[in-house]
């Protein structure tokens, strides 16, 4: 049976660089020591191939199943709810 995971991420655009950046929310491994780990998004890559990448290279995910945009804080910010399949 594959057991499903879910993650609430925020993306952003980041102040300094004005390069996207998303950070994953009230994760264990994903959010950092202090919630405040951040990962820049690569351009030439989709949001969905972006989080995707992140789950699978911290062995959080097999793979992403869907990606489904929860509200638009701001023009530069947004919230998305991730589902995953666990290893």
């Amino acid at each position: 049976m594959i057991k499903r995971g879910e993650v609430t991420l925020i993306v952003m655009t980041d102040n300094k660089s004005g390069k996207e950046i998303m950070h994953f929310c009230s994760h264990s491994k994903l959010s950092g020591h202090d919630s405040e780990l951040w990962f820049p998004l690569n351009e030439n890559m989709s949001l969905f191939e972006n989080v995707e990448l992140v789950l699978t290279l911290n062995n959080v995910a097999y793979n992403l199943v869907g990606l489904q945009l929860l509200r638009v804080v701001s023009y530069h910010c947004r919230d998305y709810n991730a589902i995953y399949n666990k290893p």
